[in-house]
Parts: structure tokens; sequence; C-alpha cells
């Protein structure tokens, strides 16, 4: 496991050499390791060489074809090659030999999703009669239906795993976050501290305690909370969107101090540097040959639109190598404008170095907008915009399809508050740290409007 952690440290930081390195190194070790064959073939995706992954792959395969795992990671080299339907092939065979395994649930049912298949969630059906008392299955499909907007069936599914089961953390803190979609919030305290009495350290309990604790105006629970929360997971940005929430409702001086907002959200024209007079045209263009779904995915702030597979920084296009080039400028001058301050959860993170931990692209359609949400796991975050609609282009008096900062997810009502609004324009990047609350308004029009938003992580 060791090993394979640091392969996939290795693969973050695009030390491709290294990795490759320290698998021949193991693999005279472990001969015929399986482990050794899957971080190989995680390599050669890396460096988007999916024929010989895949290869690789099936090697392991054919000597074990009962092996769910190796079946997983052959369906990520396909998906990452966008081979979709082959990819949904080996993730249904991953599923069905090794019912327990959850991400291969989660990016099978994504696809159908995505992609208008009847048999959405039907995975998780058949998972659960092979293996009726796994709690996980129930938690995931439960979420699932939440995230579809089908509340009563989420709750039906969460009713009967606690039956089937009994009283499992998980279960009984998902059916506290049911009740609290519900707006049954006594309800949903009661049972998400009766698991959080179970495992005190979890921080997801801790965090959506808190949420309950902040909805009902328990203030001072929900500080303890995330104190509790934050020595747990000092560097997860949820926790500190959920502090700017807490003390700007009780007027702390610490929410100016966390929140500068005029200072850390910036706009920033990116230094393109192309022959073309089109440039953003033909990026436009090559972009929108990625989204391949019909669907907005699961889990995401996506509304009424879809989004690209993979991570677009590894992308190998002439097209995103000068997306690259500018877009790694400016981060380098926000980085530079910034003060240091060790005792800001933001700033103190500030390194020379850094790593480009996601980049995707979002395609918004007719009434498309962004949910309000934060990047738990990222540092610093920004949202390219490469094409625009005419109704976003004309809005200084509508707003429409402008980002937004502030506000947060919980539906406070008139005690949300927008701290600011950022009209977007063609070729300007917006950045902002990853825990700022955001989300944007929507906007009426045939033409989509087309963005690159980006996680960044810093890295000594």
């Amino acid at each position: 496991a060791s090993t394979t952690s640091l392969v996939e440290s290795y693969l973050s930081l695009e030390s491709y050499d290294k990795a490759h390195s320290l698998i021949n190194k193991m693999k005279k070790k472990w001969a015929g390791d399986a482990s050794m064959l899957v971080c190989e073939a995680r390599v050669l995706m890396a460096r988007k060489q999916h024929e010989k992954a895949i290869s690789t792959l099936q090697k392991t395969f054919f000597n074990d074809p009962n092996n769910g795992f190796v079946c997983y990671q052959i369906g990520l080299v396909c998906q990452d090659a966008s081979k979709i339907a082959e990819a949904s092939e080996w993730f249904e065979k991953a599923v069905s030999l090794a019912p327990d395994l959850i991400d291969a649930h989660r990016l099978l049912n994504n696809i159908y999703r995505e992609n208008n298949d009847p048999r959405f969630l039907l995975s998780y059906a058949e998972a659960i009669t092979k293996l009726p008392g796994f709690a996980p299955l129930y938690h995931n499909l439960s979420s699932a239906y939440l995230s579809i907007g089908e509340v009563e069936a989420a709750g039906d599914c969460l009713s009967k795993a606690v039956e089937e089961i009994g009283r499992n953390p998980y279960l009984i803190h998902s059916l506290g976050v049911f009740r609290m979609r519900s707006g049954e919030m006594n309800s949903a305290k009661a049972l998400m501290g009766e698991a959080l009495r179970i495992l005190p350290d979890n921080v997801r309990f801790l965090i959506d305690l808190a949420n309950v604790a902040i909805r009902l105006e328990d203030y001072e629970e929900a500080e303890s909370l995330l104190d509790h929360a934050q020595k747990v997971e000092p560097y997860n940005q949820e926790i500190w969107a959920y502090y700017s929430i807490l003390w700007r409702l009780t007027g702390s001086s610490k929410y100016e101090w966390l929140y500068r907002v005029e200072h850390f959200v910036q706009q920033v024209e990116l230094p393109f540097k192309s022959t073309s007079a089109n440039y953003l045209e033909e990026l436009s263009e090559h972009l929108l040959s990625l989204h391949t779904a019909t669907k907005d995915p699961l889990d995401q702030s996506v509304r009424n639109g879809t989004q690209s597979l993979g991570n677009l920084w590894r992308h190998k296009h002439q097209l995103m190598d000068v997306f690259r080039g500018a877009l790694d400028e400016s981060i380098k001058d926000y980085i530079g404008s910034l003060p240091k301050d060790l005792s800001h959860p933001f700033l103190k993170r500030i390194q020379e170095s850094y790593r480009v931990s996601g980049a995707w692209s979002v395609k918004l359609n007719n009434g498309g907008f962004h949910s309000n949400h934060v990047h738990p796991r990222g540092w610093l975050s920004c949202c390219t915009y490469i094409s625009l609609p005419g109704s976003v282009r004309d809005s200084d008096s509508t707003q429409d399809g402008w980002i937004k900062f502030g506000e947060s997810s919980l539906g406070l009502g008139a005690r949300e508050e927008v701290s600011r609004t950022v009209k977007p324009r063609e070729g300007v990047c917006v950045f902002f740290p990853s825990f700022f609350w955001h989300g944007t308004n929507s906007f009426s029009s045939v033409e989509s409007r087309l963005t690159i938003p980006v996680d960044i992580d810093p890295h000594s």
C-alpha cells in the first residue's frame, strides 16, 4: 500500500519517470504482483498511453478473472480515454465480481445518469441482494437519490437499511442528513448526535451537525463542533467555509480577517500566447467535443449542464498547452500578490511551487447554473470563461450568469448574504480561495456558457 501511495504522489506531481523507476524496482522484488501491474497501468494512463495500460491490466485480469478491482482499473483507463461504453462494461464486471467496490458503483451510475441509461442505480440494488449487511451500499444509494432530488426514496432506503443492519453510525448519520434536507431539524440533530457519539472524530459528522446547529441558530454549539473538526483535518476547506458563515452571523471580527473578499477574489485576463486570432473560439470547439454526456453529473454543483471527464491539465493538445502556459503565468502572479500570514488558513499555506490537482470543463445550457458550494480538498481555485452567450455578455442590469461569493448552500433565507458578484468575460480568469462559498446566477439563452474551473494545491 505504501508503494501505491508513493506512486500516486509522483503522479499528482507529474513525476512520471520517478513513478516508473519505483515500479520497476518493486516488480523485481514482487514479480507478478497484481498491485504493481495496477501501478504500472496508472503511470501509463497518466502518460496517455491508454492502449498499453489496458493491455497491462488485461494480462492481470486473464490471470485472475475474478479480480473485480482490476476490472475497475481497466474501466478507469477506458473512461480516461473517453471510451465510455467500454468503461461502463468494465465497471459492470467490477461490481458484479466485487459488489463492495463503492467507487466502481459511483462511476458506473454517473455514466448511467449522464447518458439516460435506464439501469441507473440498479447496481446498488443488485449488490445489496448479495451483501445485505454492507452499510456503505445503502449509504451511497441514498446519497444518489438525494442528489437527484428523490428525497422520499432516500428516506425509504435508509429506513430499510437501519432495519436490516441496525444502528450503524454511517446509516444513522445519513438518516440525519435526510431529515435535515426534509426540514426536520430536531430529528436531524438527534440522529447526527447519536452517530457522532459512536465516531467522535468523524469530520463529515462534525461538519454536518454544525450545519444543523447554524440552521437552528445554536452558534456556540456550531463553533465547538467546527473547532473539533479543524483539529482533526486542519486543511479541510469546508470547515473554514462554515466558520465564515458562523462568524458573519455572530458579527465576529474573525469574519473580516478570514474572508478578505476584495483582496482574495481577483480577475485576470489570461496572456494567451497563440498565433491564432481565433484562439478562444478554437479552444471552445475543442472543449465542446469533450462533453459527451447529456445530463448534469451526480454530486456536483452543475445544474442543467455537463462536465468533461478526467483532468484537463494532463490533456495533451496544442490548444490546451497554450491555456496551461497562460494560466501558469497568472497563477504565479496571483500567489505572488498574497501576503504571508502564518495565522491565516489560506495565507499560511503559500509556497513558491504548486500543482494543479484538478481541471475540467463545464458547459451550462439554457437556465443552467452552479449551486452554491465550496471545494473541500482544494487550496486555491479559479474559473476561466471560454465562451459566453449574449445574454451573459449584456447582463449589467440582470447579472445573468454572474459568479457570486458568500451565499451558502444552507438556505438561510434573510440570514444569507452575497458578499461580491463578478461579471464573466471571455478570456478572463477569476481566482478565489477554495473555501469561499460560490455559485452562479442562471441565464436564458440557446447558446451555452463554457468554462474551465481549476483547483490548485501548494507543495514544497
